[in-house]
């Protein structure tokens, strides 16, 4: 039987089922033909085939090839002598092979030799004899010392045949290994340094330190011994060790590689698996600080080896990962003179090291040429090595998120480390901090280590003047802050309760109380107390499991630290007062919620919210706290005094909460979102016992005017205001035409207004300017004439320039620095234009915000109130403020807000007459022709024209005409006023709905 042919060229397919089937059909037929012609010419094709650089001929013939040495083998007809011949014989180099001919050549010999290493070709499966072993090595270091560029693979092979093999290999063939590298002066490369790790550290000791080598070797024959720091330094940077004589030396020389790869050398791996496995792993000692230290130090320990027995070599002997990093990576790889080729190998290094080191040594690879490299790499996208150096950071967050012990090492090393920088992220221009924070899961160290850092805010990389100090503090707060908002979303009520405490409790002695009785007011505190309300303001909505609320426990931890700590707000006794009072009721409140009768009581739970807050506000130094304390007392005594004393479980006042919304409206007219929460969460147990004289407190805020007047009106009350408003309201019973004139007058009255005000500043400057000029004539001595100053000729000037010494003019210097000074001082106490309209600005956004924050009571209300029929009373101000308003976001959130909710509740009626909903009806198309409308509040005023119907019909649906009337008024009004905005659609929509009415009846 022939065995085909094809099969040969299919070893090469670039696929590699193809390849497979080819190998197993090929040497099916080679067992079935049972030729030894065939077998011989497949062995030679085969080994042929390996120089071939086509396809994937190399994978597919070397597979078949292991396979057919295996067939061979165990049948006796193939020798490992005769298969190595074979091998040599079809890959000779010859003179006349050009370079890319010598290379496939050379690497179809190593993959023939790599076949037979295979353990599945069955060479070394069995008992291995010496001779044969020692062909086998003989003709891979041959290979290896041809040229340096074969050098790594071939040796690889060595590497990987002594690890799959160590139980079968006696103790001469090891040793020939080891003999064929001196002979070839191979043990100090990289590959023999490989070669060396392979084998175990105790056959190291106990056998190959008591041969005598030819040539320069390791000492020891341990690459890692104490001794060989310096020149493993040397073998790893691939350069010349240094030891040998000219000649070589030069010999020395061609074994270093000619070329640089990118891709890691396979020796690290073995270096750092040694590395990581040493037990005693202690930091960089100082006398490998320097050079001079470390020589002295392989001195030492050159003293202690010889002191032991050369059987055993002790673990202390061995390089440490502090002190390999340090002096072999650090000052090796990251040198300022290194290459960028050894740099980018630096922090592929470091990305294998930080992976497999401890927790305990990770601190020792942040160094300082290392920190200053990655800095730098990073900080620039242009920089050659910026994509490695973001790789290494990635890399770092990658391991600390499934190593969350190494988390506080490396925020140790780079925020505060002697190499590190607070602002390690911007420098770095990454989140790598960040991440680290919001990744890991120990919480509770990550708060005790930014803790330490505001204890002792001495950081190496910074000087310590009280200014980088109170940087250093600021920064702390704010990662504080930051790691609160991180976890927030995952805060686990059981878990989380101690870290935020402890948080907490650190920034309330910051913030409220001195360091030492004769201190200052820190500039830290006002700081702190920002940022502990930001703290409180995005926990107060997580419900603690031990039944106290976050202000009380913050409040108490300030009561505790108060009794042995001076305060920095200082209480007189009026003050003093207030707060006993506000402490002894809270003391009340929380007897009451510990109690298991009215723990679940949410009116407690919400006046203990109250108290605890503005009392903290009170020792922060708030002003307005006090009248909000005192309020609060007030309601609270009056509730108490409305319900019956013996009625403990009815603790829930409902007469009118009038006097509540009233605080919380002074709560949300501030800029203080943790107000703004605490106001929202009062608000959800309150809005079920509102009435409509609560309503109409949120309803005055929406109707506001947004400028200085409405903010006038609102915050200080003024009567004069309520007039204009009563005035507006009369106003607009005119006709639409008119109410458009009344709009354009009163804009060119606003801009004539405006004129006259800048006429008015003009002439004010006007005036200091003069007086600021005779100011200057007189202390210069200049003529005057009616209140003007008059200049003399040139002539004039020139001799008065003379006459003038040095000592005059000094003299003067002072007078004129006042007079400017007075100047300045005036023109800053001048209202000016600018001035008026950053106040414009300020009072608006005001406003604004205001506004804002009372939509979101009122969307509360309805969302926690659907059937109520408080909210017909809504829809009129929310137009209102609809129409009022020139901001897109408020528009849109009304908007939103009457068209989701308010037009959508199924409202159970009560009171409320028909009359009393015409009327409404009427309101809200009255103002709905005017052309300032925008299309949104002409919307709005559809929907809600059809949903007070809605609850018209509800109460009498013999009124229809009625409302069929106003809409043809309004039809008719939009006809004829041919520049409304007011599209048809409220037509249709109102005809739309009558049909569905109509069908249903």
């Amino acid at each position: 039987m022939t065995v085909s042919r094809d099969h040969y060229y299919k070893l090469s397919s670039d696929l590699e089922q193809e390849r497979i089937s080819a190998a197993i059909a090929l040497i099916n037929e080679l067992n079935e033909a049972d030729n030894d012609s065939e077998w011989e010419y497949a062995l030679s094709r085969l080994i042929k085939g390996l120089s071939s650089s086509r396809g994937s001929s190399r994978l597919g013939f070397s597979t078949c090839l292991t396979e057919l040495i295996n067939i061979r083998l165990s049948s006796g007809k193939l020798t490992l002598q005769s298969l190595v011949e074979l091998i040599n014989s079809n890959t000779k180099v010859s003179s006349s092979m050009n370079g890319k001919e010598e290379r496939a050549v050379l690497f179809g010999k190593l993959f023939g030799l790599q076949c037979i290493s295979n353990l599945n070709s069955g060479v070394f499966a069995g008992d291995i004899k010496f001779e044969d072993f020692k062909l086998f090595i003989d003709n891979l270091i041959e290979l290896a010392c041809l040229k340096s560029w074969i050098r790594e693979p071939t040796l690889f092979t060595i590497v990987t045949l002594l690890q799959a093999i160590p139980d079968r290999l006696d103790r001469d063939s090891i040793v020939y290994v080891f003999t064929k590298l001196d002979q070839n002066k191979l043990s100090l490369t990289t590959e023999g340094l490989a070669i060396y790790l392979s084998v175990p550290t105790t056959f190291r000791s106990s056998t190959l330190s008591k041969l005598n080598f030819e040539n320069s070797t390791w000492k020891e024959c341990d690459p890692l011994h104490q001794s060989n720091i310096s020149l493993l330094s040397k073998v790893l940077k691939d350069i010349s060790s240094g030891d040998d004589s000219s000649e070589e030396g030069t010999k020395s020389n061609s074994k270093q590689k000619g070329s640089w790869s990118p891709r890691l050398h396979f020796v690290w791996q073995l270096i750092i698996q040694e590395l990581t496995t040493i037990n005693n792993q202690e930091p960089v000692d100082e006398e490998v600080e320097n050079s001079k230290k470390r020589k002295k130090h392989n001195k030492e320990s050159k003293k202690k080896s010889k002191s032991n027995s050369k059987s055993e070599v002790s673990v202390n002997d061995h390089i440490t990962v502090p002190e390999f990093w340090k002096v072999i990576i650090d000052e090796g790889f990251f040198s300022e003179k290194s290459s960028h080729e050894r740099k980018y190998w630096g922090f592929e290094i470091f990305q294998i090291l930080f992976g497999s080191v401890s927790a305990e040594v990770v601190s020792s690879l942040f160094t300082q040429n290392l920190m200053r490299t990655l800095i730098n790499q990073t900080s620039d996208n242009n920089r050659l090595l910026n994509k490695v150096a973001k790789k290494t950071l990635s890399k770092i967050s990658e391991t600390t998120s499934q190593q969350p012990e190494k988390v506080i090492p490396v925020l140790r090393n780079v925020l505060i480390g002697e190499y590190g920088s607070l602002q390690f992220d911007r420098l770095t221009k990454s989140k790598t901090v960040e991440t680290l924070i919001s990744n890991t899961s120990s919480n509770t160290e990550l708060a005790n280590f930014f803790i330490g850092i505001l204890k002792s805010p001495v950081v190496k990389n910074q000087s310590n003047d009280e200014e980088s100090l109170l940087k250093t503090k600021k920064w702390t707060i704010d990662q504080l802050l930051h790691l609160v908002r991180a976890k927030k979303s995952k805060l686990d009520a059981k878990s989380d309760l101690e870290w935020i405490d402890l948080v907490l409790k650190a920034l309330v002695e910051i913030a409220f109380f001195k360091e030492s009785p004769e201190q200052e007011e820190s500039p830290i505190t006002e700081f702190a107390q920002e940022r502990l309300n930001s703290i409180l303001s995005d926990v107060v909505t997580i419900e603690r499991n031990d039944n106290n609320t976050w202000s009380y426990k913050t409040l108490s931890s300030l009561l505790d630290y108060s009794k042995d700590h001076t305060p920095i707000f200082e209480f007189d006794d009026e003050l003093k007062a207030v707060k006993d009072k506000s402490l002894k009721i809270l003391k009340k409140i929380r007897n009451k919620r510990e109690s298991s009768k009215y723990a679940d009581n949410s009116r407690l739970l919400v006046f203990e919210l109250l108290f605890s807050m503005v009392t903290l506000q009170l020792f922060s130094g708030d002003a307005e706290s006090v009248d909000t304390l005192q309020e609060l007392q007030d309601y609270y005594y009056e509730q108490k005094k409305d319900k019956n004393e013996d009625d403990e479980e009815n603790d829930d006042p409902h007469d009118s909460v009038v006097g509540i919304v009233e605080i919380l409206l002074n709560f949300m007219s501030q800029k203080s979102s943790l107000l703004k929460k605490l106001s929202m969460i009062v608000w959800e147990n309150f809005c079920t016992k509102v009435d409509l004289g609560a309503l109409e407190l949120l309803f005055d805020v929406i109707k506001t005017k947004e400028n200085k007047e409405g903010q006038k009106a609102l915050f200080e009350g003024e009567d004069e205001f309520v007039d204009e408003d009563e005035e507006e309201e009369h106003d607009h019973d005119h006709e639409h035409s008119e109410d458009d004139e009344e709009d354009e007058e009163e804009e060119e009255s606003e801009e004539e207004d405006s004129d006259d005000e800048e006429d008015e500043d003009n002439e004010a400057v006007s005036e200091l300017d003069k007086k600021t000029n005779l100011a200057l004539a007189e202390a210069l001595k200049l003529p005057q004439h009616n209140g003007e100053v008059t200049f003399s000729s040139d002539e004039d000037d020139d001799m008065s320039d003379e006459s003038m010494d040095d000592e005059q003019m000094m003299a003067i210097d002072g007078e004129l620095s006042r007079i400017f000074k007075q100047r300045r001082d005036a023109l800053d106490s001048i209202e000016t234009g600018n001035k008026r309209k950053a106040e414009v600005q300020d009072a608006r956004s005001n406003i604004l915000l205001f506004k804002h924050r009372v939509v979101d009571l009122l969307e509360i209300f309805v969302r926690k109130n659907p059937t109520s029929e408080l909210i017909i009373y809504t829809v009129e101000p929310l137009l209102t403020g609809l129409k009022l308003t020139l901001d897109k976001s408020l528009g849109t959130k009304i908007h939103k807000l009457l068209k989701s909710r308010v037009c959508k509740s199924k409202v159970d009626i009560q009171t409320v007459s028909k009359e009393q909903l015409l009327e409404i009806l009427q309101h809200v198309q009255k103002d709905i022709l005017k052309t300032s409308n925008t299309n949104d509040f002409n919307l709005s005023s559809s929907q809600c024209s059809i949903f007070i119907s809605k609850q018209i019909l509800q109460l009498d649906e013999t009124v229809v005409d009625e409302i069929i009337d106003q809409y043809t008024d309004l039809l008719k009004k939009w006809f004829t006023k041919k520049n409304s905005r007011l599209t048809s659609s409220i037509f249709f929509d109102f005809i739309n709905w009558l049909s569905s009415k109509r069908s249903q009846n």
